[in-house]
């Protein structure tokens, strides 16, 4: 079933070069608002001698961290790597599980939320967008998607609360 939805959803949009363009730059796009507005709040943080400055280092880092280190004991491989497709970006092969483009926007999202409800409520929208876009790319399994939140949202719960 896994593999009818990635080869059905990626030659689809390989058809349409339009739809490819927009799919591609919604892979791209969403995790740069991340790189780009993260480092913004640390420093207004910083700048501002704001409390929660501290959490919102540490959460994101210790998410990344224990993520990297979870890929690559498992090291799981890709779909596009276990089915007969062409991703619509190129990446490394292994280490799918879990997505860490997802885990990192969603803990940013959470530091964010931590901080400013409409700011937050924004940039865990993008998060979502980051997780859907990695799945319709083919490069991570539903399962990378969701484990890369939950973990995510479980340090996020530890840390914040």
């Amino acid at each position: 079933m896994l593999e009818k939805f990635y080869i059905d959803t990626t030659n689809y949009i390989h058809k349409d070069k339009v739809k490819e363009k927009y799919i591609r730059l919604l892979i791209h796009f969403c995790p740069l608002i991340d790189i780009i507005f993260y480092p913004c709040l640390l420093a207004y943080l910083f700048y501002m001698q704001d409390e929660r400055f501290l959490k919102c280092l540490c959460i994101p880092a210790l998410s990344f961290l224990l993520c990297t280190l979870i890929r690559k004991y498992i090291n799981k491989p890709r779909p596009y790597e276990i089915y007969d497709f062409i991703p619509l970006d190129k990446h490394d092969k292994g280490e799918s599980f879990p997505s860490r483009h997802t885990l990192s926007a969603f803990a940013i999202g959470y530091c964010t939320l931590y901080i400013s409800l409409p700011l937050g409520m924004i940039t865990l929208l993008f998060a979502l967008l980051v997780g859907l876009s990695r799945l319709i790319g083919g490069l991570h399994f539903p399962s990378d998607i969701l484990s890369g939140f939950l973990l995510a949202s479980l340090l996020a719960l530890l840390y914040f609360i």
